[in-house]
């Protein structure tokens, strides 16, 4: 028998992590419907999933259509990531047509898989896999496995769907729904829903006629039973006040109220709670960014803004309840409202700055035959641009960190809208300042010309005087920069004809009237030698 020695190693490396498995419910319906508008919602999904991926320390190792699998060291890291995600895409959906909303399933494994380059394979990642086609549509499910590792660790709402069967997976797999997250805990039937109160109670008294009652406990029994369904139905209806109350509770507002309130479980509890709401508004500036094109300073400034807010939610995150943790909290807080000010301050600054230029642009003067059409694109790009500005003063009002980034967003897209009426105007103003080009060009060649006449002088005498040398040679020399100045010119006619970019055209134009300029000048000396010229 060969010894352990002489054994082969193992040609392929494995190791233990967890899977998170996500892809989009009926997918093929909303490409059938609509795939340009579907795809753009999904890429733009798809960025703030990466975005929080990144924040939870994990890694994204493969992608397929609408499938996205990312791996995590720590299963606590991945199902606050999956709720994370959940509640930021239901953010993004509510803004959007039921019928249009992109929804993912997800599914979350611990398992042992094998490592082939940077992808992953093996039963730990085709069980997330099956996990995730068990979720509901915005749903998360996630295997014993990972149960057993985060249980009494989250602040979640976790139910048993028991052993689940599933296609080509050998044996039974534990199965578990997340039916509340972190950042919601126990959702309460809304006000829109169709049962309202109704259904709550409904779902209350059920149980009811299922409990066997002895006889001389019936009456005392309904009675309790009739005090419990008040108590419920009061509940909800508190619930419901607390939802219509006027009174604004912003993120930043509500978690520093838990970090003051006497609570027993302060940071494990609240805290997270309130910053990822933070975390999740950073991340949704930072895709709106890309999305819309922003330089990459601009990107470079808000990743790292991004990083110091996930810093500080981390460290949140990890305080408990001992004592002093309860100003700690209060003050990461503070930091992370400061963050995300200074975040949202960067952002209005370099949209103001880029806005200028295009602001100065829609204002210069167009040719009297500019048409109707001319007129109403500068009127909707004026438009566009009162709206933008609107929007970057009313976001430099908010002071509260996470409303603040809310209003830049909405900043960011204004100036996408100005931006693009901008655009719409520019063919206008390049047709009006090649018009204005070409007649500059006239006048220069027809001034060009005359310095050329002028030129045409035969050389004075030897007994001639000095003065009238000097200006016969100042004619000449006149002539001939006329003639290279008329070369340039003719170059930046051609540039200008090819060119579609207001900002060039605008550059040729400025050339041209600095050409211009100097052949006046030319006109000027040569006119002055002419008369000393012919004494």
């Amino acid at each position: 028998m060969a010894n352990a020695a002489d054994r082969q190693p193992s040609i392929v490396e494995r190791k233990l992590v967890t899977i998170l498995s996500a892809d989009v419910a009926e997918y093929s319906r909303l490409m059938a419907e609509d795939e340009e508008t579907t795809l753009r919602i999904f890429r733009e999904h798809g960025q703030t999933f990466r975005a929080l991926v990144d924040m939870h320390h994990g890694r994204i190792f493969n992608t397929a259509g609408d499938a996205l699998l990312a791996e995590f060291t720590s299963p606590i890291e991945a199902v606050r990531c999956a709720t994370d995600i959940q509640a930021a895409l239901r953010t993004r959906n509510d803004q959007l047509p039921r019928a249009r909303q992109v929804k993912f399933r997800i599914g979350v494994n611990l398992g042992d898989v094998m490592m082939q380059d940077t992808d992953l394979l093996g039963d730990g990642v085709n069980v997330a896999a099956r996990l995730q086609s068990a979720a509901e549509p915005g749903g998360i499910c996630i295997s014993g496995s990972v149960y057993d590792q985060i249980r009494n660790k989250l602040s979640l709402s976790i139910e048993s769907l028991g052993e689940r069967r599933f296609k080509n997976i050998p044996l039974p797999v534990r199965t578990f729904t997340i039916s509340g997250t972190e950042d919601e805990g126990v959702r309460l039937p809304s006000e829109k829903s169709s049962g309202g109160v109704g259904s709550l109670i409904k779902s209350a008294v059920a149980p009811l006629s299922r409990v066997s009652i002895p006889r001389g406990l019936s009456i005392k029994s309904a009675a309790v039973a009739g005090l419990s369904l008040l108590a419920l139905v009061g509940a909800y209806w508190g619930y419901s006040a607390y939802k219509r109350s006027p009174i604004p509770r912003s993120p930043i507002h509500q978690a520093s109220t838990s970090a003051s309130a006497p609570h027993p479980k302060l940071a494990s509890a609240a805290a997270p709670a309130n910053v990822t709401v933070v975390d999740i508004q950073a991340n949704a500036l930072l895709a709106d960014a890309q999305r819309f094109h922003r330089p990459q300073e601009e990107i470079d400034s808000l990743t790292d803004s991004n990083t110091q807010i996930a810093t500080l939610a981390a460290q949140l995150r990890k305080l408990g309840t001992k004592p002093g943790d309860r100003i700690k909290v209060r003050s990461l807080f503070a930091q992370m409202n400061q963050v995300a000010l200074d975040m949202s301050q960067k952002e209005r600054t370099a949209l103001s700055r880029a806005g200028a230029p295009l602001g100065r642009d829609i204002e210069r003067p167009l040719g009297k035959a500019a048409g109707a059409d001319a007129a109403a694109a500068i009127a909707a790009a004026r438009q566009a641009r009162t709206n933008f500005d609107s929007a970057v003063a009313a976001a430099r009002q908010v002071q509260d960190g996470n409303a603040s980034l809310g209003s830049t967003r909405e900043a960011l897209a204004a100036y996408d809208a100005f931006a693009s009426a901008s655009q719409a105007v520019t063919p206008f103003y390049v047709a009006a300042r090649r018009s204005d080009l070409a007649a500059l060009a006239a006048d220069a060649h027809s001034t060009s010309d005359r310095l050329t006449t002028l030129g045409k002088v035969k050389e004075p005498w030897f007994l001639a005087s000095r003065a009238r040398k000097d200006a016969y040679r100042t004619l000449l020399d006149n002539a001939a920069q006329a003639q290279s100045q008329i070369a340039q010119l003719d170059e930046l006619q051609q540039r200008a004809g090819a060119a579609n970019s207001l900002k060039k055209i605008n550059a040729n134009v400025s050339k041209a009237s600095e050409i211009k300029s100097k052949l006046d000048a030319l006109l000027m000396s040569s006119t002055a030698a002419t008369t000393i010229y012919g004494q």
